[in-house]
């Protein structure tokens, strides 16, 4: 069986890192130097349209902007004849998906080329961001440079070779051009791979002298050797690991949707003196003794460019593959961490899929997700360990969770419709139970005619739909995005479960607090209503062009084009992302529990500390050039200059400002549509 584990802590603290590995010069070439990436994402210009520079539409035209698909380059048109795209540049950053982490102080974004994390307590003019304790939060943070990369690359390096290890904890190194990896898969000891987490290995060329392995029992070498010289050392006696082919499997690294199963303390109550295993963590128990241990947790997203789902531990180790899946908008994750829900555009549907728990779910043995990696997950195709919750959906976007209430949210988005899927939790508990049993009964009887040579094949038997109720729509010039779920605000800070016990206490029936949130990119807006879409209305806090929220601690700047929407469960806060580079923390919406609860901790709190009511915990956007606002404007191609995100948000601010001065405008003055 396949395993996967990563490098611990203690392999490396025993000198992995400095090991000197033995170099046959007389049949390698040297390895190429790691280069200047320059461009992470290895920068691409339009491939649909001309790149040139920004030229507002005339005569009140709508002034539209598509996403190129292929090279992200923002394209812009007035019509049929007047199109182009706008050059790409280095410093360009797109976020597309965000979870957060108040608990730990951090913030988690997928951007065009990573998954990046940024500390949650930022600060700006002077003005304080949200009250959120944490290892992440101490203290201010500068938004221009707040993302910290922690994956950004997800390629794998595989080496065929012999002596490769006995096992895999016979495997002490395996690096790539010196960087260790990420993720050590160990097939057996002449098939060896390494899954490299960020992009520095790959900015020059692969060749064989750029790998080295090393082994508790046969010691350490570097580089590959020509097939016959491996075979006629092998054959005698040599020791010694032996590469002899190294390919690389890229398929590029696009996340998208992100999700987040954050670490978590567990109370454990048992009565054996033995050590207790509980997730990553060993306790020694005693009899009638409690005690506790602190989950990994595990952040899930999709990766758009190898088309499946894939996860990683928070501090972007233990990197690991589950199974493709359609172009994937939306992730919300269970509060178990074993139950993942997908937004399908390709197939208009979205399913439920089982996706384990904590991370030592994925190390040891449970490889064989990985080997099985390549089975689609969807219902019926086999090896989807995935049931379908809702189908015939246009281009389903973002999705939240409302567990206690056994309800998911859905953005439409190629409708405009925002929908509820209720009884969603149970059809897909059912549904994946029902998968299972039928994946074990057809295991056993291919087993059992085998030998008769009879093919047989599994019918899976498709569980009942949750019944999804239309809530609202939205105009066909909006765009919706992302989407959240509020929890309800917690009856003790000091109960764990205090969020399941106030929301069993208020069936969301009668639960009448606006808690459903959700962004509209093309208006510029995030907007909030009851579970039952009532009570629907632009949220207060977002800073628009002449709001005070965008006069205060923002310097004027109003939110554009918002992608991504995320819930605070301490603070009941809402965190968005921005298409063009940044991510706002805003105040929860009035008439909510946690809009009071804010408020009373405001007026309790002196102004050095209270929380703003909206503020840049990221700032990705690049800097604004002199006298944007008028005339052609762009980025530099291929430079470290004026990003494409700040030429269109120079240009998107002059034109909500020139929007909001004319209220009888009957349509937008720019709309934007994004791929999924």
């Amino acid at each position: 069986m396949v395993r996967i584990a990563v490098l611990s802590a203690c392999i490396l603290a025993s000198g992995a890192t400095s090991i000197r590995y033995e170099r046959d010069t007389n049949l390698m070439d040297d390895c190429p130097a790691v280069g200047n990436l320059g461009c992470p994402a290895g920068m691409k210009q339009s491939s649909l349209w001309a790149v040139s520079h920004l030229q507002p539409c005339s005569d009140g035209a709508t002034n539209v902007f598509v996403e190129d698909p292929e090279s992200e380059a923002l394209m812009h048109a007035c019509g049929p004849e007047s199109k182009g795209a706008l050059p790409n540049s280095c410093g360009d950053v797109r976020l597309r998906g965000l979870a957060v982490d108040e608990a730990s102080g951090y913030a988690y974004v997928a951007t065009s080329w990573s998954i990046s994390r940024s500390r949650l307590a930022t600060t700006t003019n002077g003005s304080s961001g949200s009250d959120i304790s944490g290892s992440g939060g101490g203290g201010a943070v500068d938004p221009t440079d707040n993302l910290e990369p922690l994956v950004s690359g997800f390629v794998t390096v595989r080496l065929k070779g012999f002596n490769l290890g006995h096992s895999r904890a016979d495997v002490v190194s395996l690096t790539v051009k010196g960087v260790e990896c990420r993720t050590v898969v160990y097939t057996n000891s002449t098939d060896l791979a390494c899954i490299v987490g960020d992009l520095a290995p790959l900015s020059s060329p692969l060749t064989g002298s750029c790998v080295g392995v090393a082994t508790l029992s046969g010691g350490s070498f570097a580089g590959a050797v020509p097939l016959e010289v491996a075979l006629s050392r092998k054959h005698a006696g040599y020791q010694k690991p032996l590469v002899y082919a190294v390919s690389v499997e890229d398929h590029g690294f696009q996340p998208t949707a992100i999700a987040l199963h954050p670490p978590s303390t567990v109370a454990v109550s048992s009565s054996s003196s033995a050590p207790t295993s509980v997730y990553q963590s060993t306790v020694s128990a005693t009899a009638t003794t409690t005690t506790t241990t602190t989950t990994t947790g595990r952040l899930y997203w999709f990766n758009r460019g190898s088309m499946a789902i894939e996860s990683c531990r928070p501090d972007g180790s233990d990197l690991f593959r589950h199974g493709r899946l359609g172009r994937c908008s939306g992730l919300a994750l269970d509060s178990a961490g074993a139950t993942l829900y997908a937004s399908d555009a390709d197939a208009g549907a979205v399913v439920a899929l089982v996706v384990g728990g904590d991370s030592s779910d994925f190390d040891g043995d449970s490889g064989g997700a990985w080997a099985a990696s390549a089975a689609k997950l969807s219902a019926g195709e086999g090896g989807g360990g995935a049931v379908t919750l809702a189908s015939g959906l246009a281009s389903p976007w973002g999705l939240a969770l409302d567990e206690p209430n056994g309800l998911l949210f859905v953005a439409e988005s190629g409708r405009g419709n925002l929908l509820r899927l209720e009884g969603a939790t149970a059809a897909a508990a059912a549904g994946l139970a029902a998968a299972a049993a039928a994946a074990a009964a057809a295991a056993i009887a291919q087993a059992a005619t085998v030998a008769a040579g009879v093919e047989t094949a599994a019918t899976v038997t498709a569980a009942a739909l949750p019944l999804a109720r239309p809530l609202l729509s939205v105009s066909s010039f909006v765009q919706l995005t992302g989407i959240a779920v509020l929890p309800p605000l917690p009856t003790s800070s000091s109960s764990s479960s205090s969020s399941s016990s106030a929301a069993a206490a208020v069936p969301y029936g009668l639960d009448l607090s606006p808690r459903l949130v959700w962004a509209e990119a093309s208006n510029h807006d995030v907007r909030a209503a009851t579970l039952h879409g009532t009570r629907a209305a632009p949220l207060p806090s977002v800073p628009r062009p002449g709001s005070s929220a965008a006069a205060g601690s923002t310097g004027g700047q109003p939110l554009l084009w918002p992608r991504a929407v995320a819930a605070g469960r301490r603070s009941g806060r809402v965190y968005v992302a921005e298409y063009l580079g940044r991510v706002w923390s805003l105040a929860p919406p009035p008439g909510s529990p946690w809009h009071a609860a804010s408020a009373a901790a405001e007026s309790s709190s002196s102004s050095s500390s209270a929380a703003a009511a909206a503020h840049l915990v990221v700032d990705a956007s690049g800097v604004a050039p002199a006298g944007a606002g008028s005339g052609a404007v762009g980025g530099q191609q291929g430079g470290h200059g004026v990003t494409a995100a700040a030429s269109v948000r120079v240009f998107l601010a002059a034109t909500a400002r020139d929007a909001a001065s004319q209220a009888d405008k009957k349509r937008p003055s720019a709309v934007l549509r994004l791929v999924a």
